[in-house]
């Protein structure tokens, strides 16, 4: 049986931007580690997860991206996507 971490028949990758403060990684984290977690450091540039599922028998990878909101990081945002 092949491991679901090492192989996958799909791979997404999800951008999650929004102004600061707005709950992107509590939701971000809340999806990858099915944990929630009430405080929160601010974002600097973007945060990187990977999320495995298995959906109809298929193995999702799923890249999600969280960028930071604050005004400071909107030059390098667009990076991103």
């Amino acid at each position: 049986m092949t491991d679901v971490k090492t192989s996958f028949d799909y791979m997404f990758k999800t951008i999650v931007i929004g102004d600061g403060a707005v709950g992107k990684t509590a939701i971000t984290y809340r999806y990858a580690e099915d944990k929630f977690q009430e405080n929160y450091k601010m974002t600097i540039g973007v945060d990187f997860t990977i999320k495995h599922e298995v959906v109809k028998d298929k193995r999702i990878k799923c890249q999600i991206w969280d960028t930071g909101g604050q005004e400071k990081f909107s030059r390098i945002r667009p990076l991103y996507y």
